[in-house]
């Protein structure tokens, strides 16, 4: 499931389910069968010093450890959803799997020429 979805879903759906015998949240199936990797997600950074900003696998310890040869992926879980739908984290899927295969893909066209951007 792309960002994008993932949005229209926090807009759109209330966040919590309405069954009383399963309490997860009613986006616990969509994100869990998105097609992307459960083993990894990505964390927005931005340098407020330099204005660059960026996306980067996010790993235990923080930012300072992504680089280390030992560093340890941290997980997809619910909770990285429930803090992106929040709003308190930018969270992001990694849509190449393992096995070098993609289930799918999202595209993001703004401004006035998104039209043909499209094409």
């Amino acid at each position: 499931m792309s960002l994008f979805l993932l949005l229209q879903l926090r807009n759109r759906l209330s966040l919590w389910s309405t069954n009383r015998q399963d309490p997860r949240p009613r986006w616990h199936s969509s994100v869990r069968s998105s097609g992307g990797r459960a083993n990894v997600y990505a964390l927005r950074w931005e340098n407020e010093r330099t204005g660059k900003s960026g996306w980067a696998p996010a790993v235990r310890g923080g930012p300072g450890n992504a680089r280390k040869p030992d560093r340890e992926y941290l997980p997809l879980s619910d909770e990285v959803v429930a803090a992106h739908l929040a709003g308190s984290i930018h969270a992001g899927l990694y849509p190449l799997l393992p096995n070098d295969t993609c289930r799918v893909l999202a595209c993001d066209f703004d401004g006035n020429g998104w039209a043909l951007d499209a094409l």
